[in-house]
């Protein structure tokens, strides 16, 4: 996917994108870090519904700053090419 300019479009796109991908790295890793737990203690304690809740909380909010982040450097890349 490749946007022609950097508009609201790719600002929503890259804040989307990076709210998923933490959200579930995050996910994934206290996941991993109870099936860990589960093979050391012998029992699988893992709570589906506040792990998804604290990860998706998570991940949005570093998501949001993040795809804005990026956004505003391509914006600022985009202004400083244009005045050349």
């Amino acid at each position: 996917m490749m946007f022609k300019n950097v508009g609201l479009g790719l600002c929503i796109t890259l804040v989307v994108l990076w709210c998923g991908i933490i959200s579930s790295a995050i996910f994934l890793a206290k996941l991993g870090v109870a099936v860990y737990f589960s093979f050391v203690s012998g029992e699988f304690n893992f709570m589906w519904l506040d792990a998804l809740v604290y990860s998706v909380r998570g991940g949005g909010g570093a998501g949001v700053v993040l795809g804005v982040g990026i956004w505003l450097m391509a914006k600022l890349e985009q202004s400083k090419n244009k005045s050349k």
